[in-house]
């Protein structure tokens, strides 16, 4: 059973990743960036050693895409990712720190404990344009919300101006070390966030649970708030369920959908949350 689960997955990635590099018509990536919409074109770019960056299975949650750096054995100390959509693109708009907020979050995966994490954003057009910050990593092969507070700039790097259009982010797991010190290893990263953005918030203020999940068809749908109606998209983006809703509970019946990874989208109160489900 979970072997199918872990196979329909691969072949979503897989999928996903031709639709971003070869179909035009999706939506230019913005924040909040989860890898979790397959209407939006996610992209990223990696260098220095950690060329190897790619949409991928989360480890500790099947139904969760995330995406996989592993930067080498022959890595430079400033090997990363830079997160496109894409890179002569930029995000769809600018970041939008303030005065009272110079902060961002990005969920992290690494096997060890006690390593640098780097965050750089600039300006698309102009690379002079930047910023960079850092923070250390104290969970182990675990999950973990690092906070990035960019009026605290790295040593030997520019300041920040809030003049700048930043628009762009790059991240850089064990910054500053090589990979011949270490030997290759694999990192994970997700949900790049602004800190305390209204966005995040509203992610978290009105919660939703799809179970069970993978389901066979009759899928259950809780929300802390009255959902106003549910979607259902395929791996190619495709509609292919919709839904009005008028109640905190709901069941939707899915038995007419082949076997393979979808989105499900709650809408409840200007909010929508989105989750990936598994249809055996």
């Amino acid at each position: 059973m979970k072997k199918s689960i872990y196979l329909a997955i691969a072949l979503f990635l897989t999928t996903y990743t031709n639709l971003t590099t070869a179909q035009s018509g999706l939506q230019q990536m913005n924040l909040p960036v989860t890898f979790e919409d397959v209407t939006v074109d996610y992209g990223v770019i990696g260098f220095g050693g950690a060329e190897v960056s790619t949409l991928a299975i989360d480890p500790t949650d099947i139904t969760n895409a995330v995406v996989k750096v592993v930067k080498s054995a022959t890595a430079a100390t400033w090997a990363g990712t830079t997160i496109t959509a894409p890179e002569e693109l930029g995000f769809a708009s600018v970041i939008p720190l303030t005065a009272a907020n110079t902060k961002m979050t990005l969920r992290v995966w690494s096997p060890n404990a006690g390593i640098q994490v780097r965050l750089k954003i600039e300006e698309h057009a102009d690379p002079t344009h930047s910023c960079e910050t850092g923070t250390t990593v104290t969970t182990a092969s675990g999950w973990q919300t690092l906070v990035f507070d960019f009026s605290n700039e790295s040593p030997g790097t520019a300041a920040l101006n809030l003049n700048y259009n930043f628009d762009l982010a790059s991240v850089f797991f064990n910054y500053g070390i090589e990979g011949s010190q270490v030997g290759e290893k694999s990192y994970y990263f997700d949900d790049l966030m602004l800190y305390g953005s209204a966005g995040l918030l509203e992610w978290n203020e009105i919660e939703a649970s799809v179970f069970p999940n993978p389901t066979t068809g009759n899928t259950e749908i809780k929300c802390t708030s009255e959902i106003e109606k549910i979607e259902v998209y395929s791996a190619f983006g495709e509609l292919v369920f919709q839904e009005k809703v008028n109640a905190m509970h709901t069941s939707i019946d899915l038995n007419s959908l082949t076997s393979g990874i979808y989105v499900v989208k709650v809408f409840s109160c200007k909010h929508v949350n989105s989750c990936k489900i598994a249809k055996k």
